[in-house]
């Protein structure tokens, strides 16, 4: 048979979980690949790095072999990122041991790779070149880096869709080109995601195309399309469709309990598939993280992220820059405008013995409304609530920086004022005051925070005290936040957030007393060091 399936869930799916399949699941999960009749499992990444027995990312080779026992006809494969391993430090192939690598790399780095496949190969092991998002080389430059693995000569040659941007169209061209050019007895593999919900339509393509090929084709796949973002090519689907099709017979009764055992539990928690945000990012051929990043601001609607990603300059798609995004999404944001003669006015309404309480959006509002409403009793205050007007709690004023949440806001009550900032462009609500985005931003591009942006303005207005309530910090819960951001991701990304957030709180505190009416996670001790 010359198609050949290679099963990625414990190294593409670990993307979704941190690659903690557990300890006791990992090899239970092989076996069950194994019985299914797949001819090549990855088993993880290898990279120089502690162990750690409950993840499928392991220092050497050595120690992912410990996670199988070989089968007859089954290979066993690591990957390895280039610069994660220094490769001298790859022992020589074993008949227990690992057969192959599978090594991947950016254009850029061609050279480097082609080094250490040279010394991996020497070592004994069937090396797999992996480069980076096929779809940005030029026909020249494909037809080049053929040229150079033809005199490596590898297991196999990969085309490998990374932003998932790839259709029908694109693989057949692709392939013709590889295919064409590349030695008849070295295996051409494909490797795609699901962004554009494409990857099955490609493979049926790749692998009709690939039937002819005499050294064959090896088409990736993962269990239940686990994977970041959109997922990828499921396992099931296609070994059910080459069992039709092409009357090869795998069992796809393992994978399936799998699926049910093992992952079913991880998707309940952190799911993946199709999403507008990485569809987006497809279509504007740039990295899933700049949806991802964007959406986490929870400040954008759909056309503005559209726009934004539309931004991004085509040299700087592919690898993602958190930087970059960071400055576009603020310039995107900002719109600059003199508000010096609103901050008189604000200072006047502000500018009294009265406490300022600031309700935020944060769960514990709703927890701890009776206190929130006994202090509010007790205490000659203002009350700004940030974004939204929560219903039970009484309000003198709305900030406003969400122009997402603004586009949904209405009937707000008359005697509420409202303060808007800048950037908010689109809302029908009428602004009794207007202040300047960029002016209140913090030290830190992460820091458009509204509560944050609102003490800011109350620091520019002379404000000495703030209370705040439902200033809970970010944490992770799929049903309470954005269900298609990988939770590995939205956990990291969060935990930035509230040690940023907490370093900036500390830094207001050297100029406004700031306490707290209900619990929250930002550490006002911290300080940036």
């Amino acid at each position: 048979m010359t198609i050949m399936i290679l099963d990625c869930t414990l190294r593409d799916g670990g993307y979704i979980n941190q690659w903690n399949f557990g300890n006791e699941n990992i090899p239970k999960i092989i076996k069950d690949i194994e019985r299914s009749g797949i001819e090549i499992i990855e088993c993880g990444f290898i990279e120089d790095k502690d162990y750690d027995a409950e993840t499928s990312v392991y220092p050497n080779e050595k120690k992912m072999s410990l996670a199988f026992t070989k089968k007859q006809d089954t290979m066993y494969v690591g990957m390895i990122a280039l610069g994660d391993i220094d490769p001298l430090k790859i022992s020589k192939r074993t008949k227990n041991g690992i057969d192959g690598i599978r090594l991947t790399f950016h254009k850029d780095d061609s050279d480097e790779e082609f080094r250490q496949a040279k010394i991996l190969m020497e070592k004994g092991y069937e090396v797999f070149i992996q480069p980076v998002g096929t779809t940005t080389y030029s026909d020249y430059e494909l037809i080049e880096l053929i040229s150079r693995v033809n005199k490596l000569h590898p297991f196999a040659f990969y085309i490998v869709d990374t932003l998932g941007v790839m259709y029908p169209e694109d693989v057949h061209r692709i392939y013709s080109i590889i295919n064409h050019n590349l030695d008849s007895n070295i295996k051409i593999g494909f490797h795609s995601h699901n962004n554009l919900q494409l990857s099955f339509a490609n493979a049926q393509l790749f692998i009709s195309e690939g039937i002819k090929r005499e050294g064959g084709v090896i088409i990736d796949s993962s269990i239940y399309g686990m994977g970041r973002g959109a997922g990828n090519l499921s396992t099931e689907l296609i070994t059910q469709y080459i069992n039709q099709t092409y009357g090869h017979k795998y069992d796809p009764l393992p994978l399936l309990n799998v699926a049910d055992v093992y992952l079913s539990q991880i998707y309940m928690k952190t799911p993946w598939g199709y999403s507008i945000p990485y569809y987006l990012s497809a279509v504007n051929n740039c990295h899933p993280n700049y949806s991802n990043y964007l959406m986490t601001k929870k400040s954008l609607n759909v056309s503005d992220i559209a726009k934004i990603l539309n931004l991004i300059p085509d040299n700087s798609k592919e690898l993602y820059n958190k930087k970059l995004i960071e400055s576009l999404y603020l310039e995107y944001q900002s719109s600059d405008i003199d508000d010096s003669d609103t901050i008189v006015k604000l200072k006047e309404a502000f500018g009294n013995d009265k406490t300022i309480l600031v309700i935020a959006s944060g769960n514990s509002i709703k927890e701890n409304t009776e206190i929130i409403n006994k202090w509010i009793k007790e205490h000659d205050c203002i009350i700004v609530h940030i974004n939204t007007i929560k219903e039970y709690i009484p309000a003198d004023y709305l900030f406003l920086s969400n122009s997402k949440k603004s586009e949904s806001t209405s009937n707000i009550d008359p005697s509420v004022k409202t303060i808007l900032t800048s950037n908010i462009t689109k809302s029908d609500i009428k602004a009794d005051y207007r202040v300047n985005y960029s002016s209140l931003l913090g030290n830190n591009s992460e820091l458009d925070n509204a509560g944050l942006m609102f003490i800011s303005l109350l620091i520019r207005l002379g404000v000495k005290k703030v209370e705040l309530a439902g200033f809970d910090g970010f944490k992770y819960d799929s049903k309470d936040y954005l269900e298609f951001v990988s939770g590995s991701y939205m956990q990291k990304d969060l935990d930035y957030r509230n040690e940023k957030i907490s370093v900036e709180l500390w830094r207001f505190s050297q100029y406004i007393d700031i306490d707290y009416l209900t619990p929250t996670m930002y550490n006002m001790d911290v300080k940036n060091e």
